[in-house]
């Protein structure tokens, strides 16, 4: 989701902002590697588009302060968002937001030390605790019932 201060004019634009208006700004990003900022600049290279003007920050919380500053707008993931961010505004983008998933994967040809299977169990179990429901596919019980082996227990 593109965010930017709610003082900043793209948040008063009326309708649907296009990817190109977003661009035309100082974009806020996270360093390579950061999965949002992977995600985004995938997305824009399929759609032929690149970014001008960005400034990377060390971090979602660093970012959230540079836009309620108006120093720039920012993509950041929903979840990174406090519940309540009246100094900020969630805009509305042509192609915003991107979906992402995260997946795990699993050899079923060798048998998993017992630290993964604690993770693995673990996040099964709690997941939901981390990451607001809505925005959670949790199929680690599908995942084990498929695999050869069973996981061990304490």
């Amino acid at each position: 989701m593109a965010i930017a201060s709610a003082a900043h004019p793209l948040a008063q634009a009326p309708g649907v902002l296009s990817m190109e208006q977003l661009l035309n700004e100082r974009l806020l990003l996270r360093e390579p590697g950061s999965a949002t900022r992977m995600l985004l600049e995938s997305w824009l290279q399929e759609h032929g588009l690149a970014m001008r003007s960005t400034l990377q920050m060390a971090s979602n919380e660093a970012i959230r302060v540079v836009v309620r500053a108006r120093m720039g707008v920012a993509v950041l993931s929903e979840h990174v968002l406090p519940k309540e961010h009246p100094e900020l505004a969630v805009l509305r983008v042509q192609g915003l937001p991107i979906e992402s998933h995260w997946q795990l994967i699993i050899r079923n040809d060798r048998r998993l030390p017992q630290p993964a299977q604690r993770f693995l169990q673990y996040t099964r179990d709690h997941l939901e605790e981390w990451i607001e429901p809505r925005f959670v596919c949790n199929e680690l019980a599908t995942l084990f019932e498929a695999l050869p082996f069973r996981l061990e227990e304490d």
